[in-house]
């Protein structure tokens, strides 16, 4: 549960910060925001989705900088693509082609978590079968979010849905749920990782309650090598030779 608690605290609030901070831009330098146009945006979303990310792989004690480069990337890309995919269903909707709304967007919304998160945990844990496990899990928990509550009303798309802020509703609460769910299998994976080494770690020294350590105490220190000198020596005898004297040094 500290990966899922640890991955709303960092990962969410990141992209909405993205789109506060392009909202400020807007409203201080609409000109930049005319000329700079969607790269602008993308960039401020790049900066924003990689500190959190930084900060995520951080809490999750996985690599910080791959995490910040895989959430970093993947969630601009995300959303370049979601607008592409608008524009092509705009393109064809001018052409009498109809697609129900709450379908394409759960299509959709679907395919952005899995990228988003198969890339973030690459690179938070550089492991392929981790980071497909976790976006197939996170993509699922979307869905089934969006599914549960087009059954419960509401539905993307529907009467009274923009009233409602329906599709932002139902975006927030299946990336929520995407996030806790792909964050705690991250979280647990990691933890299980750092286990055996730490475990390794310490069974290299002795506890000090173990016989080990016990003998180990008991063992008596060996004597030193060399037998200390004295700081004031007048005669020093050599080894064999006895003195020629006890009294005065003047023998004679």
């Amino acid at each position: 549960m500290r990966g899922a608690a640890r991955s709303l605290l960092c990962l969410p609030p990141s992209l909405a910060a993205a789109f506060a901070a392009a909202g400020a831009l807007g409203r201080v330098a609409p000109e930049l925001q005319q000329r700079a146009g969607p790269p602008l945006f993308l960039a401020v979303v790049l900066l924003c989705a990689g500190a959190g990310g930084a900060a995520w792989g951080r809490a999750l004690g996985g690599r910080a900088l791959g995490a910040a480069l895989g959430y970093g990337l993947t969630a601009p890309l995300a959303l370049w693509g979601l607008t592409a995919a608008e524009s092509a269903l705009l393109m064809r909707a001018q052409e009498c082609a109809t697609f129900p709304m709450h379908v394409v967007f759960g299509v959709l919304f679907a395919s952005a978590t899995l990228v988003v998160v198969l890339g973030a945990v690459l690179g938070l844990a550089r492991d392929a079968r981790l980071a497909v496990r976790c976006a197939a899990a996170g993509a699922l928990a979307f869905v089934l979010v969006d599914v549960a509550m087009d059954l419960a009303g509401w539905r993307v798309g529907g009467p009274n849905a923009e009233a409602r802020l329906t599709m932002l509703v139902v975006l927030g609460v299946g990336l929520m749920a995407a996030t806790v769910v792909a964050g705690g299998l991250a979280g647990r994976a990691l933890g299980a990782a750092a286990q055996p080494r730490s475990s390794a770690t310490s069974s290299r020294a002795p506890a000090s309650g173990t016989p080990a350590a016990q003998s180990a105490a008991a063992r008596p220190q060996s004597a030193p090598s060399t037998l200390p000198v004295p700081l004031y020596a007048p005669h020093a005898q050599t080894p064999g030779r006895a003195s020629s004297s006890t009294g005065s040094p003047l023998s004679e």
